[in-house]
């Protein structure tokens, strides 16, 4: 089978998405109930699956590193 690049992006996405509603559910749960669990894991689901699935490419902040030769 086949793994064609969107895929495994659209796969790479759903993965980050569901491991931040899995922690916030298991969270809320413990300490707040069921019912803040499910609170918990949709406020955060929703949190992270809009910057996940935006369009716009926005680039991670990277420090530019100088390289000094040795010599």
């Amino acid at each position: 089978m086949n793994d064609t690049p969107g895929r495994g992006q659209l796969a790479r996405k759903l993965a980050i998405v569901t491991a931040v509603v899995a922690t916030g559910f298991l969270g809320g749960w413990s300490a707040l109930g069921i019912t803040g669990g499910v609170v918990l894991a949709t406020a955060l689901g929703s949190g992270v699956a809009v910057p996940v699935f935006s369009s716009e490419a926005t680039p991670a902040c990277h420090r530019r590193r100088r390289w000094h030769h040795p010599g």
